[in-house]
């Protein structure tokens, strides 16, 4: 293994933990009141958070497990959109999410595993 994936893998490793966290419901809650007129009928940031979030909690257990050839392409091509690209309805959030702190720790962590993970996987 190279120096620099080691070192990527290394920090992947330490995302695995604080990834595992229960999902900020309360967080969540509060931001749909907050902008109640804003959300759509459609809309319904918990299954858009938890659905973008497997997917990189995925591969990321692929990586652990040394497994990451199975990982398939479209996968990778999954991980190299953020959050705001596949859920463009939500953009207004990019700034106000940092008032719901656990909600935005927990975007942080699966961002910062989402780009560990592309340059580990495209090394």
């Amino acid at each position: 293994m190279l120096l620099g994936k080691k070192v990527i893998f290394n920090e992947l490793q330490k995302m695995h933990s604080p990834l595992h966290k229960p999902f900020p419901y309360r967080d969540t809650r509060k931001l749909q009141k907050d902008y109640k007129n804003t959300f759509t009928e459609d809309d319904c940031i918990n299954a858009d958070l938890n659905y973008y979030w497997m997917h990189t909690a995925g591969p990321l257990s692929y990586v652990l497990n040394k497994n990451e050839k199975k990982i398939l392409f479209q996968q990778i091509l999954w991980l190299r959109k953020s959050f705001f690209e596949w859920f463009p309805q939500y953009r207004f959030l990019k700034t106000g999410i940092i008032k719901y702190p656990i909600l935005y720790r927990d975007f942080m962590n699966y961002e910062k595993a989402r780009k560990l993970l592309l340059y580990y996987l495209t090394e």
